[in-house]
């Protein structure tokens, strides 16, 4: 017998089955994420964000650091190309580290 036997053969495996394979693999994942959230919503909070903007500041805008350093600089009314730009700034060393990748 193989030392790696799956739990669940393809033919067996239900949409259902995979969601909750998939929820089981992202439980690590988890412990590092849930701090950060919860140091963002906080932040968040001390700038008036509603609990809809919250989430729509983390999806629209899905790139960790800047995030946190959208916050920083949020005004009202909020400067949008200003941040555009930070947003750019602070992602634009996945420009370089794409380039030594390659």
């Amino acid at each position: 017998m193989p030392p790696f036997q799956p739990r669940i053969t393809p033919s067996d495996a239900t949409p259902l089955s995979e969601f909750q394979r998939g929820v089981k693999d992202c439980i690590p994942l988890l412990l590092g994420v849930i701090p950060l959230a919860l140091v963002l919503g906080a932040t968040a909070a001390q700038k008036d964000f509603s609990l809809l903007e919250v989430p729509l500041l983390t999806g629209l805008n899905f790139a960790g650091g800047s995030e946190f350093a959208i916050l920083e600089a949020w005004t009202d009314p909020p400067h949008l190309l200003t941040l555009i730009f930070i947003t750019f700034l602070i992602n634009s060393r996945y420009i370089l580290l794409g380039a030594s990748l390659v």
